[in-house]
């Protein structure tokens, strides 16, 4: 068969990736080696993706069509580029301008085929190598204690305490087809709403979304939240119950390339390098001091190795609430941004607990003394009367940091901290 050439400009009847390496017979050799590494990489990737499949032929077939017959999709396939791009990104340390060569040679490849593309990606940030998010860092952000950051929109709340609390990637936040059963997956009003509730010892509120489909792997997360991304999400939606949680402003499903960059600028006054990988970074960090690895990697959305056991096999979930879900709330503290009435409240009973563990200790040993006993007294009083008036929280805590004062008792005079 003769190809002309308008016909081998539109590539009829023409291999794409025959075209392509042709077209890299231009550059110096070790330019084409480079592109030809980063375009084979991303093509093994799409092909070897849970939710792909796509070799680089059905790439060039999905673009074409959606370039001339669905212009309002035609961001798809540059998604599923940068979405490559930003998790080499994450996993080889690239800077941002690393990522012009990877972006260069995919680009060349659907530029000889004619079907021009969009990669430019100048505003999303790179994620390798971030710093994982300080818990005073974002207390400030959200307390407004560095007086220049300004309100946070409810939308961006919600991002971030979404985020901080369920430890999920932005991808597991937008909306997207899962390939193996053609439905549309991702954070949903409806999911939030359907999702198991429990309470803690203070009465605060958490969720608990079972059996999560992540987007990068295809595993299942055990989704957890706590009482602040649960009210966060409250605010936010205000009237909507149906739909995706999390719009952009015109209305549609927020993408990854736009959470990440709100995420960003939310994050930008702070002089470390953060993302909104850096949310998924402390919470695994803060969590796994308080809990088994193999836990947060469940909550996560993480695959397990052999050497850490099966997937679902540690919990019991036919139980009220399973060993995960109680694990979670117990540590939960350790990722709370606010210091709360409720968690004053938690630590007092702690605390309490303590006393009274020491005091029948020392009863054991035969050599508890009243200075003991009326520790574990104050203990008692403070918390049985923040039972009864929350509001007393503060003046207690206020006294319990004040030195005692000498007072003559039974058996003499109270001893002072410096003696005791």
């Amino acid at each position: 068969m003769v190809i002309n050439a308008e016909d081998y400009k539109n590539g009829v009847g023409v291999d794409p990736v025959e075209k392509y390496i042709k077209a890299l017979d231009t550059k110096a050799a070790r330019t084409k080696e480079l592109y030809l590494r980063h375009f084979n990489d991303f093509i093994n990737w799409t092909v070897n993706h849970p939710n792909l499949g796509y070799d680089a032929e059905r790439l060039l077939e999905i673009h074409r069509d959606f370039l001339v017959n669905h212009p309002d999709k035609a961001d798809y396939i540059p998604d599923i580029v940068k979405e490559w791009i930003a998790m080499e990104a994450d996993k080889r340390g690239w800077k941002k301008a690393t990522t012009m060569n990877p972006r260069k040679a995919i680009k060349l490849f659907f530029k000889v085929n004619n079907a021009p593309i969009n990669l430019t990606i100048d505003k999303v940030p790179n994620e390798g190598g971030v710093d994982p998010m300080w818990i005073g860092d974002l207390r400030d952000l959200m307390d407004n204690r560095r007086g220049t950051l300004g309100d946070i929109p409810l939308r961006n709340k919600a991002l971030i305490m979404v985020l901080k609390d369920t430890g999920l990637r932005v991808s597991d936040l937008m909306v997207w087809l899962d390939k193996d059963d053609r439905k549309m997956r991702g954070f949903y009003i409806e999911t939030f709403l359907d999702a198991e509730r429990y309470n803690n010892e203070a009465g605060e509120e958490f969720r608990y979304i079972p059996k999560y489909k992540t987007k990068k792997e295809g595993v299942y997360a055990h989704v957890h939240m706590g009482p602040e991304a649960i009210e966060a999400i409250r605010d936010y939606l205000g009237a909507r119950d149906s739909g995706p949680v999390f719009l952009s402003r015109d209305g549609e499903p927020m993408r990854r390339v736009t959470i990440t960059n709100t995420v960003r600028r939310c994050l930008s006054e702070f002089k470390r390098n953060y993302s909104a990988h850096s949310l998924r970074k402390m919470h695994d960090t803060r969590l796994s001091a308080k809990i088994k690895d193999n836990e947060v990697l469940i909550l996560q959305g993480k695959s397990l190795d052999g050497s850490k056991g099966t997937y679902f096999k540690p919990y019991d979930t036919s139980s009220h609430m399973s060993e995960l879900t109680r694990h979670y709330i117990d540590a939960y503290n350790e990722i709370r941004v606010k210091e709360t009435g409720a968690k004053a409240m938690i630590d007092i009973q702690k605390r309490l607990q303590d006393a009274e563990a020491q005091v029948a200790e020392l009863h054991a040993w035969k050599d508890a003394t009243g200075v003991y006993k009326r520790v574990g007294e104050d203990l008692r009083e403070a918390y049985l009367a923040v039972l009864q008036d929350p509001s007393l929280i503060p003046p207690i805590r206020k006294r319990m940091k004040m030195e005692p004062e000498d007072e003559e008792a039974e058996g003499g005079a109270r001893p002072s901290r410096d003696e005791g």
